[in-house]
């Protein structure tokens, strides 16, 4: 994922493609969703996507595509996984740990 890039749009579909990160999360909530087997852990599974967002060293990209368009990219996805994260149910004892990390 933190490959260099060629374009703008090649690191967009990194991020947001089915197995990307927007990817993953959105089939975290779907699961829930349709199965429900652990209620409340979609927020907290889509707060851990987005650790993985900020944890992840994005220098690479930035040598190969401007950096401000990197990361306004990265703003972007961290505003949809909060919406994911806020739209998802998360179990009480877990709601402060997901408000954390998206407060960072």
């Amino acid at each position: 994922m933190t490959r260099p890039c060629h374009s703008l749009d090649a690191f967009r579909w990194r991020l947001c493609n089915p197995v990307g990160l927007v990817g993953l999360a959105e089939q975290l909530v779907r699961d829930e969703e349709q199965h429900a087997s652990e209620p409340g852990a979609a927020g907290f599974l889509v707060a851990e996507v987005a650790q993985t967002l900020r944890r992840t060293d994005w220098t690479p990209i930035e040598r190969s595509l401007p950096g401000p368009a990197v990361r306004k990219e990265l703003r972007a996805v961290q505003k949809r996984l909060r919406k994911l994260a806020d739209g998802a149910r998360a179990h009480s004892s877990l709601r402060g740990y997901v408000d954390e990390v998206f407060r960072r």
